[in-house]
């Protein structure tokens, strides 16, 4: 691991024990819940006002003059499973905060799309190329800390926003690799133009959702998130921040469903 996820990984577990000790006394006065959570749901990687779909590219070498391309994320599974808690933050309850720790497992995938009619013929062991007319998963396992205020003005249902952290235990598809052309592997199926750049291993979402009670123990939660920082970025120049970049963030919707236990 390298010194720069080094120091993020201590952040990242200090803020937690940080929040742990921030709610310790909290958990000791007040009536709290705690439950175990276990859910799914799909997952994309896109933008607020735009999809990766939406932009093409061109790749251009000596063997390969000009070829013409654009990627496709298809939407990917996402599940997950882990412990939570909650408890009041007024007297009649409508109020209540909500904390979970998961593990999560997610990702995305990329098609790349050839423009046979405006490419001219290529190479096909050319290096640069992206592997054209193939679909790539880049799945991932993470460490998830949704962090919520749940609203319980209504008997039947409620509803939730909040904040999520996350911490990714898999490897980054952006570094490069250990192959004689160190290509990573988002290169490798994406090809030398646009670079790359990916937020690992920690990013920040956020989300809202509705709740409905179906017990005094049994709960099913509903849930819309996004990043608030861009997960994957494509540029055509590599490390470079510009307005011409291409960004998207992970977004999707999640079903969970949650068993209150006798603690």
């Amino acid at each position: 691991m390298k010194p720069k996820e080094n120091n993020t990984t201590f952040k990242f577990f200090t803020f937690l024990l940080l929040i742990l000790g921030v709610y310790g006394n909290t958990f000791a006065q007040n009536n709290i819940k705690w439950y175990v959570v276990a859910g799914g749901g799909v997952t994309d990687m896109r933008n607020f006002s735009a999809k990766m779909e939406d932009f093409g590219y061109a790749y251009s070498s000596e063997n390969s003059p000009n070829v013409r391309y654009r990627f496709k994320s298809k939407p990917i599974l996402s599940t997950n499973v882990g412990l939570g808690v909650s408890g009041p933050m007024t007297k009649h309850g409508t109020l209540e905060w909500d904390a979970q720790l998961n593990l999560r497992t997610a990702g995305f995938r990329i098609y790349v799309e050839h423009h046979k009619d405006l490419s001219a013929p290529f190479d096909p062991s050319d290096s640069g190329l992206p592997r054209l007319g193939e679909t790539e998963t880049f799945r991932s396992w993470s460490l998830h800390l949704p962090l919520s205020i749940a609203i319980r003005s209504f008997e039947a249902f409620g509803f939730s926003i909040g904040a999520d952290l996350l911490y990714q235990l898999s490897a980054n598809p952006a570094e490069p690799g250990t192959d004689k052309q160190h290509m990573s592997r988002l290169q490798s199926h994406l090809g030398s133009i646009p670079s790359y750049a990916y937020r690992h291993p920690l990013n920040i979402g956020a989300h809202v959702g509705v709740f409905v009670p179906i017990s005094e123990r049994m709960q099913i939660d509903a849930k819309v998130y996004t990043d608030v920082l861009t997960r994957l970025r494509f540029g055509y120049t590599q490390g470079a921040n510009s307005s011409n970049d291409k960004v998207f963030r992970e977004m999707g919707l999640s079903l969970n469903f949650r068993y209150k236990l006798d603690w």
